[in-house]
């Protein structure tokens, strides 16, 4: 999980990019535990909060918010829903048809746009893409930007990583990893372009 405040004019949004490990047994409990409790504790900001990633939760309906119970993907559906969250990728984004790559906000009405693009190299993940509005306090014109999805960045490492690795083993959470660095870099170029207007 990252963590990043982008400050755009007078606006602050905080993103948190998560990648969730596809477990569903005692250590992926513990793991869930942690993880909501960083998202309690991340999410009571003032300003809007944008969560992005995979949380590997295919069983969740996030157009129902229905979730199979006494697991894992009921407890962090309750946690988003509890901190207003509304998911906004509505196609698969998975050659297996899950909407498993997700763009939750506490405030919709932000993105201007949200596309599920072609996969990055051999991903089996699409790319999301979405645009957000924010107004200049100078001239109160509105401007969008683009953000791509953490899991591109993630996969397109992952793959040159996969690709230096002799065994290929461990390189998927290497991959995540340097994918979520490159991902803070992405942000704070965008908030370097927009803050020096």
């Amino acid at each position: 999980m990252l963590c990043v405040d982008v400050v755009c004019f007078n606006s602050r949004f905080r993103f948190i990019v998560i990648y969730r490990p596809p477990h569903y047994g005692s250590n992926a409990r513990d793991y869930e535990n942690k993880l909501i409790e960083s998202l309690e504790s991340l999410c009571q900001v003032a300003w809007p909060v944008f969560i992005v990633g995979d949380l590997n939760c295919p069983g969740v309906n996030w157009q129902t918010n229905c979730a199979p119970l006494g697991g894992v993907q009921d407890k962090l559906l309750d946690c988003v829903v509890d901190y207003g969250f509304t998911q906004c990728v509505q196609l698969p984004t998975t050659r297996g048809a899950n909407v498993l790559d997700l763009v939750l906000v506490n405030e919709p009405l932000l993105l201007s746009s949200l596309s599920v693009l072609d996969p990055v190299g051999n991903s089996d993940h699409d790319t999301v893409q979405f645009c957000m509005a924010t107004t200049s306090a100078k001239t109160q014109e509105c401007k969008s930007f683009a953000v791509l999805s953490s899991i591109t960045f993630a996969t397109r490492v992952n793959d040159v990583m996969c690709k230096l690795s002799t065994s290929g083993r461990g390189c998927h959470a290497a991959g995540i990893y340097f994918g979520v660095l490159m991902y803070a870099d992405v942000l704070l170029l965008i908030s370097s372009t927009f803050t020096k207007n």
